[in-house]
């Protein structure tokens, strides 16, 4: 594992690679990462690129020059096109279709001003979905040149902070957010509706669909709970290995790029919220199974890992940091 620090911290990263596996992992070709950072002590935020499988000297960087006024909250793309959002903007869509080469500030849709979009998903830059404040979810089929509000805070009227479409059925998709809030939509983001989530009262933080009726998804409390019934009911996992007493489970990311159907390796990360800072990263060779270990390399991790995707089933990377201008990115192969 390498973990190679930077002078601000990183909030969001996606891998780039596209059709294949979960997250979009293909082991045939070279990963690709693009990963966003906060102001910090720039003016800007940072849009970094590595098409050179995550290697530390590897880096394009391009400032998302428009963007002043907050941090980004997500990343995502695929191949060459990639889309970053921050909803305290006027135009909350950064969009790349040169891998980060050049961006075009969107306004997205008009809902977007009042009700902040935070995260989203896709599969091919002609279905994009978009969730935010108070239940919004958003659809464009054109690249990011249109949207459509989908759902107004009908299914939920918590904030989504995730959403994922399941890479076996685009046509399911899964979002979470505050308050054990969790929705889901069966025909590809056009309708939605309430599940029950696995844990009242706690915000919901990571999601990983590894099938489509099943489901991990992590809570601000350090639980780690999983669906094989499309979410309808749950179970707890064991408590993870070297929890901290104080824990957060910001990310859970899968990839089965092997011959058997649910076949895999999941890595997730937990963030100490306490005094200390017992941050943790897991890596998981049961395809998200109680067989969670954790993963040593990272010797004494003091900056608290934000987010995690793994691009092949022994390829990862860890992006983190203070939340303002420390930060790092961790490979592990």
């Amino acid at each position: 594992m390498a973990l190679i620090l930077q002078d601000v911290s990183i909030v969001a990263v996606a891998s780039l690679n596209g059709e294949g596996c979960a997250k979009g992992c293909a082991e045939a070709e070279e990963c690709a990462f693009a990963v966003v950072s906060t102001l910090g002590d720039e003016v800007s935020p940072l849009l970094y690129v590595n098409e050179s499988g995550g290697a530390h000297n590897g880096w394009t960087a391009l400032s998302l020059a428009t963007w002043t006024l907050g941090d980004p909250t997500d990343v995502f793309g695929v191949k060459s096109f990639i889309m970053a959002i921050s909803g305290g903007e006027a135009l909350p869509l950064a969009r790349s279709q040169d891998k980060g080469v050049s961006v075009t500030y969107l306004a997205g849709h008009a809902d977007m001003a009042t009700h902040a979009p935070y995260a989203g998903d896709m599969l091919s830059p002609d279905k994009i979905v978009i969730v935010g404040a108070d239940g919004y979810v958003w659809l464009s089929t054109d690249y990011g040149e249109t949207w459509e509000t989908e759902d107004s805070g009908g299914a939920t009227i918590e904030d989504l902070t995730k959403v994922m479409i399941c890479r076996q059925n685009d046509a399911v998709i899964y979002a979470i957010g505050a308050n054990n809030a969790l929705i889901k939509s069966q025909n590809g983001g056009y309708t939605w509706f309430a599940l029950t989530g696995p844990s009242a009262g706690d915000a919901l933080t990571a999601l990983e669909i590894t099938n489509e009726n099943d489901l991990l998804i992590g809570n601000d409390d350090g639980e780690l709970w999983e669906s094989s019934d499309g979410g309808v009911t749950w179970t707890q996992q064991a408590e993870l290995p070297d929890l901290p007493t104080t824990a957060s489970l910001n990310a859970i990311s899968c990839c089965s790029c092997g011959p058997v159907d649910k076949a895999g390796v999941c890595y997730a990360i937990i963030e100490d919220t306490g005094l200390t800072t017992a941050h943790v990263v897991y890596r998981n060779a049961g395809y998200g199974s109680a067989q969670w270990e954790v993963e040593h390399g990272f010797g004494d991790l003091t900056m608290a890992p934000e987010d995690i995707v793994c691009c092949e089933n022994n390829r990862a990377l860890v992006v983190g940091g203070d939340g303002d201008d420390e930060g790092f990115t961790g490979l592990i192969s």
